[in-house]
């Protein structure tokens, strides 16, 4: 009987050691950027969802109602259940929607008296910039080609209003007041949904997620 419990234990153990490294990653719809669900080790989740269609709908000409009705995310945790299905749940108290970035990471930098920002989607992955602007006046930046990254005196502006154009995210206003010289790498996010998820079954499927009828295939990253 002890044995028989031992190599139990032994075999949960071994699952679960096996199958959760699987499990972790980013999967996408459809190989989109905007598409996505990402499945954390410790056990928390973020998922971002894009209707194109929406998004350009011509009956709508409200460019921030096309924003938060199309561009959605959401977050929360994960677990595993017995039957190769992973059950999904929101965070009430997801503060995502206020700030509309996933992640700010902050690396300081040789020059004593610059700020550089660059901004990822949450497949980490560039979005371009393709406007700044201060109180309404647009510096440095025009619309025509978008930029990887953006350089400022540090103490030159209190905030900064960053326009990403064709990337269907909104304009994220960043507060530069007790910013210092350092390399900003900020991972965006669109409006945020609460509730979406409240026992949400996802099936796994070899490499693959299956969320509502969808078929979410496992992203390699880019080393």
């Amino acid at each position: 009987m002890k044995r028989s419990i031992l190599y139990l234990i032994i075999i949960l153990f071994t699952c679960c050691k096996t199958t959760k490294p699987e499990i972790v990653g980013i999967y996408s719809y459809k190989n989109s950027n905007y598409n996505v669900l990402k499945i954390n080790a410790d056990h928390t989740f973020q998922y971002e969802k894009l209707d194109i269609h929406q998004f350009f709908n011509p009956s709508d000409t409200s460019r921030r109602a096309n924003y938060d009705c199309s561009h959605t995310a959401t977050s929360g945790v994960w677990y595993k259940n017995y039957d190769n299905k992973l059950i999904l749940n929101n965070c009430d108290n997801d503060t995502t929607d206020v700030f509309r970035y996933w992640r700010l990471s902050k690396n300081l930098n040789n020059n004593n008296n610059e700020i550089k920002v660059s901004f990822k989607n949450l497949i980490g992955e560039t979005i371009g910039i393709s406007g700044v602007s201060h109180n309404d006046n647009w510096i440095g930046i025009s619309f025509h080609k978008t930029y990887r990254d953006f350089s400022v005196e540090v103490g030159k502006y209190d905030n900064l209003v960053f326009d990403f154009g064709a990337y269907f995210y909104k304009p994220l206003v960043l507060d530069l007041k007790d910013s210092s010289a350092a390399d900003y790498t900020i991972t965006l996010a669109p409006h945020f949904l609460s509730g979406y998820f409240k026992n949400e079954i996802v099936t796994l499927h070899g490499k693959n997620i299956i969320c509502r009828d969808s078929v979410f295939n496992k992203v390699r990253i880019k080393k």
